[in-house]
């Protein structure tokens, strides 16, 4: 009897330990990286992007001055993101490393939906009329659920994530170019 109890409570804590490892993906090396939960324990790490600033006119400038309207967007060569991620496949679970994890996510990590062009993926960021003046998107992009990860990570969950191109953004808020980490791309299928 004694002996069972011991082989029970010895199985047991082995079992919760086993369990315990698989549910944990390590937090990722460097500040900026991004992580896609595969499963509790595996993970794909999200290749880093760059991007550029385009602006454009409406092109009447030239006929109309003062009806001159300039458009800024973010643009990502290429109509596709590497990763590709299954619309079925939800909830998306990403594990995003910060500096640290004291700021509530939302404040430092921007999720933005990009429209599809030709070949490439653009992200709106402001207008410019001369008559109506400007408008300014916000960088904060769409809404995600979050949670702290690990000593300085977040664990982001996007529900009912739609068919799209997507681009994470971090950036730890002091504007300097060291606080901005570029972006981290994937696409809903």
């Amino acid at each position: 009897m004694f002996f069972k109890r011991i082989v029970f409570i010895v199985l047991a804590l082995c079992l919760s330990l086993i369990s315990s490892f698989a549910q944990n993906v390590k937090e990722p090396d460097f500040i900026g990286e991004i992580y896609l939960l595969t499963s509790d324990s595996t993970f794909i790490s999200l290749q880093k992007t760059a991007a550029t600033i385009q602006a454009k006119s409406n092109g009447l400038s030239m006929l109309v001055p003062l009806a001159t309207q300039v458009k800024s967007h973010m643009v990502i060569k290429g109509s596709k993101a590497e990763t590709r991620i299954k619309k079925d496949d939800n909830p998306v679970q990403l594990i995003v490393r910060c500096k640290n994890n004291d700021y509530e996510a939302t404040n430092i990590i921007s999720l933005l939906p990009f429209e599809v062009k030709k070949k490439e993926r653009r992200y709106l960021m402001n207008k410019v009329s001369i008559l109506g003046g400007s408008s300014v998107e916000s960088m904060e992009g769409l809404p995600f659920k979050f949670e702290k990860y690990g000593e300085s990570s977040y664990k982001i969950i996007l529900e009912n994530m739609e068919v799209g191109e997507y681009g994470i953004m971090v950036s730890e808020g002091d504007n300097s170019p060291s606080s901005f980490f570029g972006f981290r791309c994937f696409g809903i299928d």
